[in-house]
């Protein structure tokens, strides 16, 4: 008896149907032929220097080799007349054809800057020639990802594709990285693009098993769960950046996709053993300043940190003015206790090797990276085994598997008091914070603060992922041009998370919230995921004279199940860590999400003289998360490709000023499924105990069943050029993006019976533009110098919502908020009074002040400011606030450059943002509680006595300038 989910359609189990059905509605009959061997070399057409790895393949079929280190390949041929496609990354792919009387070919590939002829990825099991996409598509080869030693994906792609801000979210080792694609793309779901690898759908969640819940700040941020892919086994990447991929992807990708591609094995019939180490170092890079100035804001018994000016019997903004010695006259830098020069070693080794029928590649993998934190490390283990057998000249199938096992030791991170780096910037200086009493244990800081340390030694918090992902692929060739393919994709995680806070003696007498349990506290945690695809891709190219077509359809299911389970407690028993030994359990928290994505697919491409290519494309997309009205989704696709250069006119007249150019332009429409969850479209309650008897209340967000997906629709159009004898290529892309239908979390009136809805009400606009360029200034027999560069531009602004100024929760204090005709999350807050020759407006002391005045608020919150001054022309009325900053980069560039003498290889790489914006919240931490450098010019009198407490409250003061090389 099998027991299904009513409320999800039956189209996860129906790919079993469609699979059988199709595999019995082909009947083919199949003659084998005589085999014979062909034989060869493939040099360069400029230097005649061999071309090591270049694929040769029969085409039609998935018979091929790769050349040897001397440039030779040798192949059976098992039909009469065959035509050999030779390929090699960085040159234009040649067709040979060979019979039984072929014998030792020599085929000279010329230099080709962009690769038109370079086979891709697009989806699932589906690729197509680069020449033929009217989108832009990034590739990134192993080599490259190779020459920065990092052990996270994430990292090894930084700087190498244009439109993408990859930035790092966490300082932990193991560490939390982000994507995104030409800008945020949604306000309440994830910006992050869909990860496909080797036509597996991935989670890339950050499920946290060690938040411990204490704070309403994020105590620990989460790992990027790509840090459980090891860069050495992958051999391609391929990015997407816009809707473009609605075909394959239609309600997933709106905010593009990353396809990666792992190693095979070759056909040389003998094994390939590659074995690599390295050895790194992580440094802090720069410190932050911490004052040793031997006096301090206050009284010699009173200080600023240890009173809440409410209850104080000196105002604080009097103790700011009065300066007393430090006592002991000494101040510590506790960054000399916190941080470490972490050691990190990657170890791999694999062997690939195989013959005309199996090919085989396995390789085992060992991390291990120590953070700047001390405590922290991350260890990773793992292995990877990708078998391809081929049955019959028209089926082959291939199987992967990819296990990996990762260990962590972390400390609490974000906006929370007892995370090591803000314990460190809210402490006065001035304790010895390794002092320790008679047996041993570290004292605390002050009475109300945590000593740094003991969340260094003390705090165990740590978690294990095992992870899982494992494909099956049967590719089917009933007959000339058509391909049958179908994959069976898993991905299976289990995360466990323990963490222990021991019980720390504190004093409690006028002690501000320190937001930790100082009676303990200990957690387990238990995060299950499994992703399943389901996808089946048919294809059928055929040639009528000078006209070509390809034609596509395909069926994909992809099923979701998480599963979240949380025990804690608190006031724990001496010597004892675990939730077990708590006096006192905290509720549990326990979660279940299961959901089904599913959609069809047709795309049609006509090729005319290989010259232009013209693709229609449609997906029919659905999902159980959205109300049966809205589940189902169209999204439609157009391109268009033109191999200029490849005309007579251009031949005739340009060819030698620019051999190669094509243009492209395309058309799609896109979703994205992660603003709602699996039963946010219904209201839920929530359950309870009074007085013995059970009850349920409603929560305050109500449900909505006319909830879809986000839709993005984008207009991309650019050029591919190729200059100076192939040797320079220059991709250029424009952009327009715009974003209906956006998800926003509505406050609405109490007398709905909630305080807030899910709603598609808003919109958004992307605009932009992309340049890649490569170029080989110098190319010889002993030296090469090649030159990588890309440049981006985006502007992401609000167009449509129905609140004009939306506040957006978050752990840093930064005062972001949607509002309309701004960038997404932008600074929003008070600021200084000015003059009108925007000189700031001073007190009659002498400080700076918030400018103030009425504010006039419409019924949709739109806020009327207007500037008031009292007789003496002093600020008065209520603080005033504006948009202070932006957080969106405007320009992303970066430029590599690579040298090569013999064996010798030197790799430089810079990464820059400009134009962005930062909140730094260090200003309210270090020079509030009088450590950091404005606190010392002030203890010096080089700046007015009282001019923190004076800038304290505007925090047009706390915007930095965040561009970066």
């Amino acid at each position: 008896m099998r027991l299904i989910n009513p409320n999800i359609p039956n189209t996860f189990w129906n790919w079993r149907n469609v699979l059988t059905t199709t595999l019995l509605a082909i009947g083919v009959a199949f003659s084998a032929m005589a085999q014979y061997k062909v034989n060869g070399k493939v040099t360069d057409s400029g230097d005649r220097s061999p071309l090591v790895g270049a694929s040769v393949l029969v085409i039609g079929t998935t018979t091929g080799t790769i050349t040897d280190e001397k440039g030779n390949f040798n192949l059976n041929i098992t039909s009469e007349t065959a035509t050999l496609r030779i390929t090699s990354v960085g040159y234009i792919a040649q067709n040979v054809k060979v019979s039984a009387a072929s014998q030792n070919l020599n085929v000279a590939l010329a230099a080709s800057a962009l690769n038109l002829n370079q086979v891709v990825v697009i989806g699932s099991t589906i690729t197509q020639e680069k020449k033929q996409l009217g989108n832009a598509i990034s590739s990134i080869q192993a080599k490259d990802l190779s020459k920065v030693a990092a052990g996270n994906v994430m990292q090894s792609m930084q700087g190498k594709i244009a439109g993408a801000q990859i930035t790092q979210t966490s300082g932990d080792p193991a560490g939390g990285m982000k994507i995104t694609l030409r800008g945020a793309k949604s306000l309440v779901g994830s910006s992050d693009p869909l990860y496909v690898i080797d036509g597996v759908v991935m989670s890339n969640s950050t499920t946290n098993v060690t938040n411990t819940s204490v704070s309403a700040g994020a105590a620990i941020t989460g790992q990027n769960r790509m840090a459980d892919i090891n860069p050495n086994d992958i051999a391609d990447i391929q990015v997407i950046n816009g809707a473009a991929a609605a075909a394959q992807y239609g309600a997933r990708a709106a905010n593009g996709v990353v396809l990666i591609t792992t190693k095979r094995g070759t056909s040389t019939g003998k094994p390939t053993i590659e074995f690599s180490t390295n050895y790194g170092v992580n440094q802090l890079r720069k410190r932050v300043y911490i004052t040793d100035y031997p006096k301090q804001f206050g009284t010699p018994t009173l200080r600023l940190n240890t009173i809440a000016d409410s209850n104080a019997a000196t105002p604080v903004r009097e103790l700011y003015k009065t300066l007393v010695d430090v006592q002991g006259g000494k101040r510590y830098d506790y960054q000399d206790n916190l941080f470490q020069n972490g050691m990190s070693n990657d170890n791999n080794l694999s062997v690939a090797g195989g013959n005309d029928k199996t090919r085989y590649f396995t390789s085992i993998g060992f991390l291990t990276n120590e953070g700047i934190i001390k405590g922290t490390d991350f260890k990773r283990y793992g292995g990877r085994v990708r078998i391809d057998q081929k049955l019959t000249d028209w089926l082959d199938v291939s199987a992967g598997l990819n296990y990996s096992n990762a260990l962590t030791n972390e400390k609490p991170n974000g906006n929370v008091f007892y995370s090591p780096i803000n314990s460190m910037n809210i402490t006065n200086n001035i304790y010895d914070i390794t002092a320790r009493d008679a047996f041993g244990n570290l004292q605390p800081a002050e009475p109300t603060r945590l000593n740094p340390m003991s969340v260094i030694e003390d705090f165990k918090i740590s978690s294990e992922t095992s992870r899982t992902i494992s494909d099956l692929q049967v590719n089917i060739r009933p007959f000339e041009g058509m391909k049958i393919s179908y994959i069976i994709g898993i991905d299976n995680i289990t995360q466990r998370g323990r963490v222990f806070l021991p019980p720390l003696a504190y004093a409690t007498s006028g002690a501000v919230n320190i937001d930790y349990f100082p009676d303990g506290y200990a957690s387990s945690a238990l995060s299950t995921t499994l992703l399943m695809n389901n996808d089946i891709n048919l294809s059928y190219d055929k040639k009528f004279g000078k006209i070509s077509t390809t034609t596509m359809a395909g069926y994909s299911n992809q099923f979701s199940r998480g599963n979240y389970t949380l025990a804690q407690g608190r006031k724990l028993a001496p010597f004892i860590g675990t939730v077990g030994g708590a006096a006192t359990i905290l509720p549990p928290l326990n979660s279940i999400a299961v959901q089904d994505i599913y959609g069809a697919y047709i795309q049609e491409t006509l090729g005319f003289n290989d010259i232009l290519f013209v693709t229609l494309a449609g997906r029919l997309d659905g999902s159980t998360a959205f109300g049966a009205e809205y589940r189902n989704q169209f999204y439609p696709k157009g391109s268009v490709s033109y191999l200029i250069s490849s005309s007579k006119f251009w031949q005739k007249n340009l060819e030698k000023i620019i051999p190669q150019m094509k243009l492209r332009a395309s058309y799609g429409q896109a979703g994205n499924t992660t603003g709602i969850g699996p039963y946010d479209r219904f209201s839920q309650a929530n359950g309870g105990s009074f007085v013995g008897a059970t009850y349920f209340f409603s929560s305050t967000q109500l449900g909505n069943l006319q909830a879809r997906p986000e839709r993005q629709t984008e207009l991309e159009g650019g050029a591919d050029i190729g200059l100076l004898n192939n040797r320079v290529s220059l991709s250029a892309t424009f952009y327009q993006q715009n974003i209906t239908d956006l998800l926003i979390n509505r406050q609405i009136a109490a007398t709905e019976g909630g305080l807030s809805k899910i709603e598609n009400i808003g919109k958004a606009q992307s605009k932009g533009y992309e340049f890649t360029l490569n170029t080989t200034p110098v190319q010889t027999s002993k030296f090469n110098w090649n030159l990588f560069g890309t440049l981006t531009h985006n502007v992401t602004k609000v167009t449509d919502i129905p609140q004009a100024i939306i506040s957006i929760t978050n752990s840093t204090g930064a005062p972001s908020f949607i509002i309309k005709d701004q960038p997404i999350g932008v600074f929003y807050g008070t600021y200084y009074a000015r003059n009108t020759d925007g000189t700031l407006l001073l007190t009659p002391d002498g400080l700076p002040q918030p400018e103030k005045g009425t504010i006039a608020r419409a019924s949709d919150g739109a806020e009327t400011q207007t500037a008031q001054r009292d007789a003496n022309g002093q600020p008065i009325g209520s603080n005033l606030r504006k948009v202070l900053g932006n957080p969106n980069p405007r320009y992303i560039w970066s430029l590599g450059n690579t040298f090569t003498f013999g064996n010798f290889t030197a790799n430089i790489l810079l990464d820059a943002i400009k134009g962005m914006d930062v909140f730094n919240a260090d200003r309210r931490t270090r020079q509030g509680v009088g450590i950091g450098n404005v606190a010392e010019q002030e203890y010096k009198g080089e700046i007015k006595r009282g001019y923190i407490w004076a800038i304290y409250p505007i925090e047009e003061w706390r915007i930095d300038n965040g561009n970066f090389v």
